[in-house]
Parts: structure tokens; C-alpha cells; sequence
């Protein structure tokens, strides 16, 4: 055990998030007025909300009403879902929701908006007081994304962070893939695309080492035929990604005043493939996407070198 901690730190800086509800399967119903689907998404932000924090306080057992406390006020905030308030501050412009409205029909899609990151919602108790800070005040200040929670996540547990330069995948015990498509349409692209089929086909790793040595292969990047495979990437408007996010089950143990926890259970441990599309980007920096998820796998385990 104590040669896992080892390598969990020598590797924690490579290896280591608007809401996009996936949308229905398509119908023939009409579009609905503005106004009645900011209701129904209200309605549906509220339901997520209270199913994660029903979901956390089982996955989180407090033994006494001081640790219910402490476990409310101090580490179910900065695990929470964002407020419907929060969502619409950073809701893509229904301009543009409107141009993709056709696609977002489709069945696993979605838009979502990224701010630049400013270090900003990484705890429950420190306080940024920077504009962009009191303006996003949900988990990861806007800038982070989870694909496997469809939800806006601290950084360390987002699969798509943005720096307003780049695009980073260093979650907690995760690979992040990403690879560059180049000026592709989403509609065109599935799991046998070029580019896609190396995603879709890599190993996860099995065991720790090899988890390091596929971190510092993607540090460098992974070359095969015409594409490089890197957990970072500029950024560019009108450019399409591929991401394979591989968020490992397993135990990060973290303490807050009595409670030490395992910060992997108050998360979605899932190996999924998604591709998105930078479709604006605004004049604060930030970034609008177009996503559609292409696979969805139970999240591998790693085994413990001896």
C-alpha cells in the first residue's frame, strides 16, 4: 500500500467541468416555446439536483449528527449538482441552441458553455473573491465538464477542462484522451471515423505502473497514422475533438476535519467517448460546444503492483 501511494503522487499531476441534459430520442414532436422549455428545464435540473444528493448520502454513511453536519456544510457543496439559477447564468445563447436545434434532437447530444478557468468552486470553504468567482459560483467555476455525470464537476473530476487556451483531460485517477479531427461535421463521425477507431480500440491500463506510462506517453503525445493522441490541446473555433475519458475505479482518500472519505465514491467512475465541436467563442473567452457521446463502458478497475 504504501508503494501505491507512491506512485499515485508521482503521477497526480498527468494522471490524475451549462448542464447538457442528453437529450431524448427523437420524436416528431414540434418544438416547444422557449419559455416552456426553460420550465422543463428547471423541472429536470431540480430532479437531477436531488437525486445526486440522495445519491451521495448513500454512497457517504455518517455515523452521527456531527458528521452530518460537517459531511453537509463542508463536502457535499463541493461535490453538488448546479442550482437551475447557476445553469442559466452560463446557459449557451439560444441563438445558437436554436442552429443545432435539429441535431440536439438526436439521442445522446447536447450544448454546453465553458468559462475560462480561474481556479475558482475547487472547495467549499475557500472563497474567491474575482468577479468571474461571485458570477459562476458552481463546483468548478464553469470551467470544468463531466461527460460521465452530464454535469459541470471541480476540475479534478471533470473530463473536459478549459483553460481559455487549451483543453485539458487531468482528472483524478483518469486518462484523458484527446485528439483533434480537424473541421469535421458531428453528424459524420462514429466509432469506425477515422481517428476515432485508435480511441475506441486502446487499452486501458491494468495495473498502476502501466498507468503511469500512459500518462507520460499522452504528456508527449501518441502518434498513430495521420492523428496525435495528447491529454492536451489548443483550442480552435469551428474544429471538431474526439475525448476517451477513462476515469478508473479505485480509493482517493481525502479528510476534512473527522471525515476521511473516498472521493471516487461521490463520483460516476465510467469509460465513455465523446466528440465535440467548438461552435462559438465568445468576447469573455468563453467557449460554446456541441458534444454527442459515441460509447458509455463501465469504468475499468486498476490492480495494486506488488
Amino acid at each position: 500500500m504504501k508503494y501505491l501511494f507512491l506512485i499515485l503522487g508521482l503521477i497526480s499531476g498527468s494522471f490524475t467541468a451549462v448542464c447538457a441534459q442528453r437529450n431524448p430520442a427523437p420524436t416528431s414532436t414540434p418544438i416547444v416555446e422557449s419559455s416552456q422549455r426553460q420550465q422543463g428545464l428547471d423541472r429536470q435540473a431540480d430532479i437531477n439536483q436531488r437525486s445526486q444528493e440522495l445519491r451521495m448520502n448513500e454512497n457517504f454513511p455518517v455515523k452521527n449528527d456531527a458528521e452530518a453536519k460537517i459531511f453537509r456544510d463542508n463536502i457535499q457543496p463541493i461535490y453538488r449538482a448546479p442550482t437551475k439559477e447557476e445553469l442559466k447564468v452560463i446557459a449557451p445563447d439560444a441563438e445558437v441552441e436554436k442552429l443545432f436545434a435539429d441535431f440536439l434532437r438526436q439521442k445522446n447530444t447536447g450544448l454546453i458553455k465553458l468559462i475560462p478557468e480561474k481556479n475558482c468552486g475547487e472547495t467549499a470553504n475557500v472563497v474567491n473573491a474575482a468577479p468571474e468567482c461571485a458570477k459562476y459560483t458552481m463546483p468548478g467555476g464553469g470551467a470544468s465538464f463531466s461527460f460521465r455525470t452530464e454535469n459541470y464537476r471541480i476540475r479534478h473530476l471533470g473530463d473536459l477542462n478549459y483553460t481559455g487556451k487549451s483543453f485539458r483531460a487531468f482528472g483524478t485517477l483518469a486518462h484523458g484522451i484527446f485528439v483533434n479531427l480537424g473541421d469535421v461535421p458531428l453528424e459524420k463521425i462514429d466509432l469506425k471515423s477515422a481517428g476515432i477507431d485508435f480511441l475506441a480500440k486502446f487499452e486501458p491500463a491494468a495495473d498502476f505502473k502501466e498507468a503511469g506510462e500512459i500518462a507520460v506517453k499522452l504528456d508527449a503525445g501518441i502518434k498513430n497514422e495521420a492523428f496525435t493522441y495528447k491529454n492536451l490541446l489548443p483550442v480552435a473555433e469551428n474544429t471538431t475533438y474526439a475525448l476517451r475519458s477513462i476515469a478508473y475505479q479505485g480509493t482517493v482518500t481525502r479528510s476534512i476535519q473527522t471525515i476521511t472519505y473516498n472521493e471516487l465514491d461521490l463520483d460516476k467512475r465510467k469509460d465513455v467517448i465523446v466528440v465535440f465541436r467548438v461552435v462559438k467563442r465568445g468576447a469573455d473567452g468563453s467557449v460554446t460546444i456541441l458534444w454527442k457521446e459515441l460509447s458509455n463502458k463501465n469504468a475499468p478497475k486498476l490492480k495494486e503492483n506488488k
